[in-house]
């Protein structure tokens, strides 16, 4: 029987270090991570949205006259 502290270990550690990604693993046609990092990918990567620009915070009194001076 493994020791309670030990399983802990080990089972830390496989948790925390998926397997490395070798041949086997990319060529394998389940594998999720092979498609989402490949770096040859046949999908473009998807276009960043730009955010709109934050609402002034009520708690600072001069955040809403600073913006108003740099539009």
């Amino acid at each position: 029987m493994i020791h309670k502290a030990r399983n802990f270990q080990l089972n830390f550690y496989i948790n925390h270090h998926p397997p490395k990604r070798t041949a086997r693993t990319r060529s394998r046609p389940g594998a999720p991570l092979a498609a989402a990092q490949s770096p040859v990918s046949s999908r473009p990567l998807p276009r960043l949205i730009p955010l709109p620009p934050e609402p002034p915070h009520p708690e600072r009194p001069g955040a809403a006259a600073a913006a108003a001076a740099t539009r």
